[in-house]
């Protein structure tokens, strides 16, 4: 079975997350690309502005990340959901085995969580990696062994 990750990230944080579950399960990762520069201190402001109004988002994959038996999407959380980016993805794209894991700082992640559930539907299960909590390896584990039948 082939598994793939799909990630976007700011400021490395979810890629190094996305490159670390690529590394236990042996999976393709790529980087989810939009038409904003979102670095430095105009790139946060950016992001703000962009939780609000995301119609200025255009993303850019390789469409071969579809061909797979198993998605992994991981967002960071921007203002309690995910980056643009991804929303725009996960509203654009089908998959019959997806999952979604959430990063955020230290904030609550059971909102943006039952927020995904609710809003996207087609995805199986919606994971939360919260730094403050200190959860990532534990939440690896759960998405790992949730989908064990996946990999091997």
């Amino acid at each position: 079975m082939k598994t793939k990750i799909i990630y976007f990230s700011r400021t490395g944080h979810s890629k190094r997350i996305a490159e670390k579950i690529g590394l236990q399960i042996q999976a393709t990762v790529y980087e989810l690309k939009d038409n904003m520069v979102w670095t430095g201190f105009a790139g946060l402001l950016r992001a703000l502005k962009s939780i609000r109004a995301q119609n200025d988002i255009v993303i850019q994959y390789d469409s071969s990340i579809l061909d797979c038996d198993y998605l992994i999407v991981l967002s960071p959380i921007w203002g309690g959901q995910e980056v643009p980016s991804i929303k725009a993805f996960l509203s654009k794209i089908e998959h019959p085995n997806m999952s979604l894991v959430v990063i955020n700082m230290g904030s609550d992640i059971s909102i943006p969580i039952e927020n995904a559930e609710r809003n996207y539907p087609n995805i199986k299960s919606v994971y939360g990696i919260t730094r403050k909590l200190k959860n990532e390896d534990t939440i690896i584990n759960h998405l790992l062994n949730d989908k064990r039948d996946v990999y091997h």
